[in-house]
């Protein structure tokens, strides 16, 4: 296998993860298995903006702040998700990993 056809394959199977993820999460009603899909977008949130960290030139600061902002909303929407009470909160926390998610996934092309 060669390094386009790695590069390929990587940039597949983050599509994949990234919108398979966001469906789930906003498609599946039971709270408990909710929960932990939201948890698992909010790593991935950071994960993605680790990767948009190391692969970003190092002239563009603006970008890789960016990307850390981005990988932090996740995390906090994690934590949102997990200490929050209401309804309306869990909804907000969804919003905000989703736009962390996809501004990310943007962000690394």
């Amino acid at each position: 296998m060669n390094t386009m056809e790695l590069l390929t394959l990587a940039s597949a199977a983050t599509t994949f993860i990234t919108a398979a993820g966001l469906i789930l999460m906003f498609f599946i009603r039971d709270e408990k298995k909710n929960k932990i899909i939201t948890y698992i977008m909010g790593i991935w949130a950071a994960v993605l903006a680790a990767i948009n960290v190391y692969l970003l030139p190092s002239y563009e600061p603006l970008a890789i702040g960016l990307a850390y902002a981005l990988g932090g909303a996740g995390i906090i929407g994690a934590l949102l998700k997990g200490f929050g009470k209401t309804k309306r909160t869990s909804t907000a926390a969804k919003i905000m990993i989703a736009i962390a998610v996809v501004l990310g996934f943007l962000l690394g092309f």
